[in-house]
């Protein structure tokens, strides 16, 4: 017995072709040598564009001269490694607490938003559950421009807006 399927133009029914898997899968797409369709472009904003990484990068790598402050260990040393983009390499930084030090900003950066930690605060909500949130942040260390630097978040993050974060 043969599988029969039904032309749409001429609504008669015809012997089936036999289909590979592939075949059926496949979806058909135009045709070589027929140019793509084009896109319909309205005003609506567009999504700000990849900002250039080379730009980036080198603006990172500007030197700024500042002040160390380690708050977690006055008098002491931190020592960490830091490498911000994959083509850079791997630096260990050495730096005593009150010392005048040159830095690329990128590290500035770095010392100033990513070292501290958070203090959790338990509490109990209104049905008497447990929970937890984070209370507020503590510094562990900061980097004190003596430079004009034209960069609006080289503040350190403790002193930023955001105090509280709660998980309900």
């Amino acid at each position: 017995m043969e599988n029969y399927e039904i032309d749409p133009n001429n609504m008669v029914m015809k012997p089936a072709e036999a289909k590979t898997v592939d075949q059926i899968r496949r979806k058909p797409g135009p045709a070589k040598g027929t140019p793509a369709p084009r896109r319909v472009i309205d005003d609506a904003p567009q999504a700000p564009t990849k900002p250039n990484l080379k730009y980036q990068r080198d603006k990172m790598r500007e030197k700024v001269k500042g002040i160390f402050k380690f708050d977690e260990a006055p008098g002491q040393t931190l020592s960490f490694m830091y490498r911000e983009f994959r083509e850079d390499p791997i630096e260990r930084y050495d730096l005593k607490d009150g010392s005048v030090c040159t830095l690329p900003l990128g590290v500035a950066k770095h010392i100033n938003k990513n070292m501290w930690y958070p203090v959790h605060e338990h509490t109990q909500d209104e049905y008497g559950a447990p929970s937890f949130r984070v209370g507020h942040r503590i510094q562990r260390a900061s980097f004190q421009s003596l430079e004009f630097v034209d960069i609006e978040d080289f503040e350190p993050t403790a002193k930023s807006g955001l105090v509280t974060v709660e998980r309900i």
